[in-house]
């Protein structure tokens, strides 16, 4: 479809809030500047001139030389801002210090901060909807102060080595001379009670595998914290629900912390409640600098968060974006072993106890079993000391992250089929071709086999393959298809036609051009449009001729003959 050129003169622009003074249409609000008026008032403090010649002289009003005189009016001109210079200059500190520590705000973490600031206070600012500034001041308090300033962040979908050695080499200039007790890391884990998630046997070529349930799926949040010594912080145990019962905090583990949220995902004040009241105590306790380390949610660390760990000599350390697997100490201490004694002690308290597994946790029994999950885990001290130590935060080693990681690349590799370089493998071979719109049917002959493929469509993503060994063959994709066929692995790969196609099928033709032997697909593609296709001519089917006397009577000849 051709796109539509639209002139410039009819795209609708937005109004903007700030407005200017066009000269000649009125006069101006005020008409002299404020030298003008500090050389008026003092003239009439020393009785070199009276206010009435003073105002004649300076082109001042009387009444504003009366008010300034006697103090009445010293606020500006307008409707007065909502906060101070000191209250803004509070929120300026306050992102740029995070921003130091790897945090990273976006205009509605700055707009919750200025949320949770009025509510902290009982402030209600009735221009700000639900005490949550609009767009129009944030983009005023972000020309007021050039300090702060907004650009788009450089997206990456998975971590990569360059973020994993630069976060390593900030924390090596932050833990200089910190005791591997001071250092600190927290992580949020959520529990579920949905026990559909393991595998099921169900009969061959079973389309949709599906269980009916008569309840709705529980969740709970819990809080973990551990530093590089092995010593493990009591969890914070979060539950959804608006209000907390008592029973909900009953038989969980030892010197547990509870609360309740709409949603059941850790806020603001819960999490400003947990470290004042919860983690504060303890590093109070420890001498020297500490440092915590967490996740990247800056609107998480308040303003009371952030000037308590300044009196404390509190530092924090943002994990980069999508590095908890590599880079968080806790993930392999708690989450790997946890979630499976979470599942098989879940799955027996239901067999047991409620005798079916319609039923959802309930929340004052979350307590108890995440107790008995924590005493099952093994040597928690042993295994946090070689989390920070895997993730080559303490002691301090670049070589430990980076062979994990590279562990979890070829894991996906393995699991997705493909060889680790096999574009540049001799034993592969590569097929592309841009298919038109309608039904295609994709067989490949592959060593002692014959597979029929279909494809799970997702935009400009390349999606897995999905095989039928014997079956029918399904109804793939209309869109483009890349075939890469290396042994007996075959991956099939779909790309959404785009200008990014056209350097894809560059790249393989390169590839070609080295690998001469490539295996031939069988396929049917529709004609391309730009050159269509000739149609042959119709052929001309003979008029039936109408039925005479002598045909009918030559039936009636043949009906008589016959024996019935």
């Amino acid at each position: 479809m051709p796109l539509k050129v639209v002139p410039l003169a009819d795209i609708t622009r937005t109004s903007t809030s700030k407005y200017y003074h066009t000269p000649g249409i009125r006069r101006s609000y005020i008409g002299y500047t404020k030298t003008q008026l500090e050389e008026c008032l003092a003239a009439i403090r020393a009785k070199d001139l009276t206010q009435q010649d003073a105002s004649e002289f300076y082109k001042i009003p009387c009444s504003t030389i009366k008010y300034k005189l006697a103090n009445k009016s010293n606020k500006n001109p307008g409707r007065q801002p909502t906060f101070t210079d000191s209250e803004e200059a509070l929120f300026v500190k306050h992102i740029s210090t995070l921003s130091e520590c790897g945090f990273s705000f976006s205009n509605l973490d700055i707009k919750i901060v200025i949320r949770d600031y009025l509510n902290s206070r009982n402030r209600t600012v009735p221009l700000f909807r639900n005490n949550i500034p609009g767009k129009d001041w944030l983009k005023s308090f972000l020309d007021r102060h050039q300090s702060l300033y907004r650009r788009r962040v450089n997206g990456r979908a998975h971590v990569s080595e360059v973020s994993v050695t630069d976060f390593l080499e900030q924390v090596s200039n932050v833990i200089e001379n910190v005791e591997p007790g001071n250092i600190y890391s927290y992580d949020e884990i959520s529990f579920g009670d949905d026990l559909l998630k393991n595998t099921n046997v169900w009969r061959r070529k079973t389309k949709y595998p599906d269980i009916k349930t008569d309840a709705l799926e529980a969740c709970f949040t819990v809080m973990f914290c551990g530093n590089a010594e092995g010593e493990a912080i009591p969890p914070l145990i979060i539950s959804k629900s608006e209000h907390r019962c008592s029973t909900w905090a009953e038989n969980g583990p030892v010197g547990a912390s509870y609360s309740s949220t709409k949603y059941g995902w850790i806020d603001v004040i819960t999490f400003e409640n947990w470290f004042l009241s919860h983690l504060l105590p303890i590093l109070r306790k420890r001498k020297g600098r500490k440092v915590v380390i967490g996740d990247s949610l800056s609107s998480h660390i308040s303003l009371k968060v952030l000037s308590a760990s300044e009196k404390e000599n509190i530092r924090f350390m943002c994990l980069p974006p999508n590095s908890i697997h590599v880079l968080q100490p806790l993930e392999n201490v708690y989450y790997q072993p946890l979630q499976q004694i979470w599942f098989e002690l879940l799955l027996s308290w239901k067999i047991f106890k409620i005798k079916g597994n319609a039923a959802t946790t309930m929340k004052a029994d979350f307590p108890c079993l995440l107790r008995a999950a924590l005493d099952l885990l093994p040597d928690i001290k042993e295994n946090l000391i070689n989390g920070f130590k895997e993730t080559g935060i303490y002691p301090l080693s670049t070589q430990e992250p980076l062979k994990r990681l590279n562990k979890i690349r070829i894991a996906n590799l393995k699991r997705r089929k493909i060889e680790h370089r096999q574009y540049y493998s001799e034993q592969s071979g590569y097929v592309s071709e841009p298919l038109e719109e309608g039904s295609y049917s994709w067989q490949i002959e592959a060593p002692n086999s014959s597979k029929e493929f279909y494809l799970d469509y997702e935009d400009n993503i390349s999606s897995p393959m999905s095989c039928n060994d014997w079956e029918a063959s399904a109804e793939p994709s209309n869109d483009v298809c890349l075939v890469v066929v290396n042994g007996d692995d075959i991956l099939l790969v779909q790309f959404q036609q785009s200008n990014s196609l056209k350097n894809l099928l560059n790249i393989k033709q390169k590839v070609q051009d080295i690998d001469k032997e490539f295996m031939e697909i069988n396929k049917n593609p529709k004609p391309s449009p730009s050159v269509p296709k000739e149609k042959p001519p119709r052929e001309k089917k003979e008029k039936s001729k109408p039925v005479t006397k002598e045909d009918v009577s030559k039936v009636a000849e043949a009906v008589v003959g016959m024996d019935l």
